[in-house]
């Protein structure tokens, strides 16, 4: 593989090495990882006599200090003859499995942000992690934004079509990322762990980022003997311009009675008999008419606002059972009272059955 890196180019390698020494040595040492701006890898290898990751010569090595009690198992590597150091910082997250770093590039005055995610198959980190971003980062500081890495989780939004386990805090990664303006960038579908024949390593981006893709998808070619497979990511962060498109009419909430008020008053009266004789006076009655019925149109029907995710499956009953459902945890954690148990798992079972 071939990248072209010049300065708005950023090209992103990530892999789960399953903590396998040899792998993690064997990423690093690889001419062909030279050709990317960072390697962002879960379950490296981690030194106990050490206490940090391989360090390596070509490669800053950027990792979690929050591990009292166990090694981190995400690690951003940037590459050193790409960025220096004045080029990129870190950014600070309070999880031993959740690195970031924030890099400038040539003609974009805002970072680009990318985070790198462990999350634990047997401990909750969606919940904190979500709450850290909603709390502590700011979209609008940013330009393009990537969050990726292994999330250990099942949704059909991204699992094969044949794969169908959903799992309940996949539903609160996805809202979590459409909170900070984030989407898949990978596509749907894409197997990412042979073994289980499903993905659980994903790559979400905000509309910088989704406008910026030149590669989103699995780099068999990188590959070094793990069980998952490796990803490619570039983006293209050269400024462009854009033309904005308006999302289409909301017609399930038009105002129907002001609809037809507005038709009566913008077309045209009806043509006498035998005046419309000739093309030139057919066009200017049709164009007429067809102005008439989009004024009233854009006067009485509200855009439609979509995400990302909504054409799928989701829709306003289920953000307001999510909500709900949300409260409901929140106050029981409160109060840890029987009541407010009950109530949480009466909400917990009307959200699910609302997703069926």
């Amino acid at each position: 593989m071939t990248v072209d890196n010049s300065a708005n180019i950023i090209a992103i390698l990530q892999y789960n090495l399953r903590k396998n020494q040899s792998r993690t040595h064997s990423i690093l040492s690889d001419p062909s990882s030279s050709n990317y701006t960072m390697l962002i890898l879960q379950e490296q290898y981690w030194s106990d006599f050490n206490e940090s990751s391989p360090i390596h010569g070509s490669w800053t090595l950027i990792e979690s200090e929050s591990y009292p009690n166990s090694q981190p198992r995400s690690a951003i590597y940037i590459n050193n003859r790409i960025l220096d150091t004045s080029a990129f910082r870190i950014i600070a997250f309070p999880f031993p499995d959740v690195t970031a770093v924030a890099i400038n590039t040539t003609n974009n005055s805002k970072p680009t942000l990318i985070i790198n995610v462990y999350n634990p198959s047997d401990q909750n980190l969606i919940t904190p992690l979500t709450e850290h971003l909603q709390q502590n980062i700011d979209p609008s500081q940013y330009h393009a934004i990537v969050i990726a890495g292994d999330f250990n989780l099942h949704h059909p939004l991204w699992n094969p079509p044949q794969y169908h386990r959903r799992d309940p805090q996949a539903d609160e990664l996805i809202e979590g990322m459409l909170q900070q303006g984030m989407q898949l960038m990978i596509p749907p579908g894409t197997i990412t762990f042979p073994e289980g024949k499903t993905a659980i390593d994903l790559v979400w981006g905000n509309e910088h980022a989704i406008n910026s893709i030149v590669k989103c998808h699995v780099a068999t070619e990188n590959d070094h003997g793990s069980d998952h497979l490796p990803i490619e990511t570039i983006l293209d962060l050269t400024p462009r311009i854009t033309i904005p498109t308006q999302p289409p009419y909301n017609f399930a909430k038009t105002d129907w009675k002001a609809l037809k008020t507005k038709l009566l008053e913008y077309l045209p009266p009806s043509p006498e008999q035998n005046t419309l004789t000739t093309k030139d006076a057919i066009d200017s009655f049709a164009t007429e008419i067809t102005d008439a019925i989009s004024k009233a149109i854009a006067e009485t029907t509200p855009r439609k606002k979509p995400s990302p995710f909504s054409k799928r499956w989701w829709n306003e009953e289920l953000t307001r059972l999510r909500k709900e459902l949300n409260y409901a945890r929140n106050l029981h954690k409160r109060t840890n009272s029987y009541v407010d148990w009950t109530e949480w798992k009466k909400k917990r079972n009307e959200y699910n059955h609302g997703r069926r």
